[in-house]
């Protein structure tokens, strides 16, 4: 019979899994010494999320640079520490997609991008009533203390609704719910949010 895990050695675990996240191949970067320019995958981005699946989003873009969050990558804007309460959704993305243009390869880049990105129209569509003025998005201004609350609608809800934004491979489905961890993860442990997410089972 198994033990159960305790929620000491559950939080051990995941810590242990996220660590080493980008050392598996299908992640990792080949070139040691270099990292990926974001804004060389804006458009990209823009034009297989935002235009090819835009009935689906919240959020309507006429280009890419008036999105905030793909505009700040193509402008390359630099990281500013912050009170962890006072940065908002959009700044926590970027901040995240920079960590990841250091560590991944540049197909995985993509997908993570991606996964961002629509990530961000789930909150905004979910969160829209908690923004008190008329036309501002949720990301732009609040924070992301509440960010890894909406796991479940993101990939339960949103995703299946749009057929998985044409990623709809069970490889994609699984990674979705890898990199949601990840990226829920991170923001716990640099005090974005106060919400801890654990692993109860994995495949590592």
């Amino acid at each position: 019979m198994a033990i159960p895990l305790t929620q000491e050695k559950l939080i051990e675990n995941t810590e242990q899994v996220f660590k080493n996240f980008f050392d598996f191949p299908k992640r990792k970067k080949r070139d040691i010494f270099s990292c990926l320019i974001i804004k060389d995958f804006v458009e990209i981005v823009f034009e297989e999320i935002y235009q090819k699946y835009s009935n689906f989003l919240p959020c309507k873009y006429q280009t890419s640079s008036d999105n905030n969050l793909l505009r700040m990558a193509k402008e390359n804007n630099p990281i500013f520490e912050e009170n962890s309460k006072e940065k908002t959704c959009d700044s926590c993305f970027y901040e995240y997609l920079k960590m990841i243009s250091e560590k991944a390869n540049q197909e995985y880049f993509l997908f993570a991008f991606k996964f961002i990105v629509l990530f961000r129209e789930c909150i905004n569509k979910y969160k829209e009533k908690e923004v008190e003025e008329k036309g501002v998005i949720f990301s732009e201004v609040k924070n992301a203390d509440n960010v890894p609350d909406l796991c479940n609608e993101f990939i339960c809800d949103f995703m299946e609704e749009a057929n998985y934004f044409g990623m709809d491979s069970n490889e994609c489905k699984n990674e979705f719910i890898e990199i949601i961890q990840h990226f829920c993860c991170w923001l716990y442990d640099k005090g974005y949010t106060n919400s801890r997410l654990t692993l109860m089972t994995s495949d590592y």
